[in-house]
């Protein structure tokens, strides 16, 4: 009775993780906005070029910087990870606020400025790295696989939760107490992460028991997204009805929640309709350092494969506007984007 009720708040736990780490990904989203709210608030105040420009590649810099936040997972210091991104945001995005609502100022304002979206980025990257990692690893590896595929997805529609709230439901708001707002609201969210994202393993026996049922689980999670992919491209890309957009993402926020309830339940009840169990070691993924990958040139392949699909799509993404000025076909660009978005987002399922 007593490994049940263990059982049962492990697959709890296990099955929490999910939404919430999809709530975390999408919130880490606001981290890559600076780069593009920056610049917007820069060329009202009348910022110089190279202010512009040093923005973008900080903020796009720290926001990518991964490898910090996955060293200390690896570390298995997930609530390390957490709290850094906590205070990190809490601390770095008042401050923004308050530069954006008096401008630029001097130097000793433009060096602060830019220490503060650095690490107002990266405070992103840790909490995205840190929610992926923790709650692949509370699953088997096929079904670890279709997390990652789900977790990617929210991670490329993430900055859209952020940018469709602040569009549809502020037309000018005041710069300092949005800024303070969203940084702790954003630490709120990363300290909750400390509690309710976990690594969770579950004895061998039970997790190949139970192993359809959690792919079945995975895949209605699937399911809302794709609704919520669709659902927002035509309302809110197309459309631009940002309002709408921004009570889609948050009805689907809240939705996944109750999937959790659907989920457990089905895969408990295979569990606990069981008569007999056997006590099995848990199928374990290889574990490997990274300097050891470095000797294997498997692990360079998807190294450099990597480096080259994500940067040409980003780099792409990045300059279509360009592009499209160039030829002069600046109103074209939003439909370029759009179908870009479209493509690279449902080509991941």
């Amino acid at each position: 009775m007593k490994n049940m009720a263990k059982l049962r708040n492990d697959m709890i736990s296990k099955w929490i993780d999910v939404p919430y780490s999809i709530l975390v990904v999408l919130a880490a989203g606001a981290s890559y906005n600076l780069f593009a709210y920056f610049q917007q608030i820069g060329a009202i105040q009348g910022y110089g070029k190279e202010t512009m420009t040093a923005i973008k590649y900080t903020v796009l810099i720290g926001y990518y910087l991964g490898i910090i936040p996955g060293a200390i997972v690896r570390m298995n210091m997930p609530v390390l990870s957490y709290a850094i991104a906590a205070i990190l945001a809490l601390i770095c995005f008042p401050v923004l606020g308050y530069i954006a609502e008096n401008g630029e100022g001097g130097t000793g304002t433009w060096i602060l400025m830019m220490v503060s979206l650095f690490f107002g980025a990266i405070s992103g990257s840790f909490a995205t790295i840190t929610a992926i990692v923790t709650v692949v690893k509370s699953f088997p590896k096929i079904e670890g696989i279709l997390l990652i595929v789900i977790l990617i997805a929210y991670y490329k529609i993430a900055p859209y939760l952020e940018f469709s709230i602040r569009s549809g439901f502020f037309e000018e708001p005041s710069l300092l107490w949005y800024f303070v707002t969203l940084g702790v609201i954003l630490a709120i969210i990363y300290a909750g992460a400390i509690v309710a994202v976990r690594e969770v393993t579950i004895d061998g026996f039970v997790e190949n028991l139970i192993q359809d049922y959690d792919k079945a689980g995975l895949f209605g999670f699937v399911f809302f997204e794709l609704c919520l992919l669709g659902s927002f491209f035509v309302v809110a890309l197309i459309y631009e009805n940002w309002f709408v957009g921004a009570i889609l993402m948050i009805t689907f926020i809240v939705l996944n929640f109750f999937l959790v309830g659907i989920a457990f339940k089905i895969v408990y009840d295979k569990v606990s309709q069981t008569k007999k169990f056997e006590a099995r070691e848990r199928a374990t993924r290889r574990e490997m350092k990274f300097e050891q990958m470095l000797g294997e040139s498997k692990y360079h392949s998807i190294l450099w494969a990597s480096f080259i699909v994500v940067g040409v799509c980003s780099t792409f993404n990045f300059n279509l506007f360009q592009i499209a000025f160039s030829y002069g076909k600046v109103d074209s660009a939003d439909n370029l984007l759009d179908s870009f978005w479209a493509a690279d987002m449902f080509a991941r399922f």
